[in-house]
């Protein structure tokens, strides 16, 4: 369950919000750790409810023994509804960090729709800044690659023979099959919306992914 952190920090339920209040000029923090696998993606989410400055806080997930730095990092706006953002577990152990986003005495923030879910999948993920594609915001979003260097691998736990389906920003689709799938496999690097890597698909499931992904928003 949630255990405060900070001197003389404390946890408690208002109006069914997880309350943290600051016990000294330090801030405090509400914790919890929950089990995650390693290189599986999940949305977190949780939202500001109320802070009694009338200021703004952070939320964040780290990895449990692994140092501070931020799997994902929201700073919440009082009152401005869920915070979503996305990480990849690196590890067993994940933690979930809600600050007061003071070093007052006294200062409470109060945090809901607190939640983290496991996205179905394998995730893209790319370490190194030169190689990561831009994303942009038109098309209703995708991934920009400088069809140079830029790459997006995928980790499996084994190799297989799959189907590449790819919606581009356009609307079209690319579509590669009988594809040898590595463990440590790089999709194609084009300008992508959505990128789907399968184990041979019929003609059906190629169509009902096909119409699926052209829902997509375009604008």
């Amino acid at each position: 369950g949630w255990v405060p952190s900070g001197t003389g920090a404390s946890l408690s339920v208002i109006a069914s919000n997880l309350a943290i209040t600051n016990g000294a000029a330090v801030q405090a923090a509400g914790l919890w750790d929950l089990a995650t696998a390693a290189g599986v993606l999940y949305k977190f989410t949780a939202a500001l409810i109320d802070r009694s400055d009338g200021a703004a806080a952070q939320a964040r997930v780290v990895e449990v023994g692994g140092g501070s730095a931020a799997l994902c990092l929201v700073t919440a706006a009082e009152g401005g509804g869920a915070n979503t953002q996305y990480f990849v577990a690196v590890s067993s152990t994940s933690r979930i960090q809600l600050f007061t986003g003071s070093g007052s005495l006294g200062v409470v923030s109060q945090w809901n729709s607190i939640s983290t879910r496991a996205i179905p999948g394998y995730a893209a993920r790319q370490g190194t800044a030169a190689l990561k594609p831009i994303w942009r915001s038109a098309f209703g979003g995708y991934a920009d690659h400088d069809e140079s260097d830029d790459v997006l691998p995928q980790t499996y736990p084994a190799a297989f023979t799959g189907d590449i389906m790819l919606l581009k920003p356009d609307g079209s689709i690319l579509e590669w099959t009988g594809q040898n799938i590595t463990t440590t496999f790089n999709p194609p690097g084009v300008d992508q919306k959505e990128l789907v890597v399968r184990s041979t698909m019929q003609v059906r499931e190629k169509q009902a992914l096909a119409a699926w992904m052209r829902g997509r928003p375009l604008a």
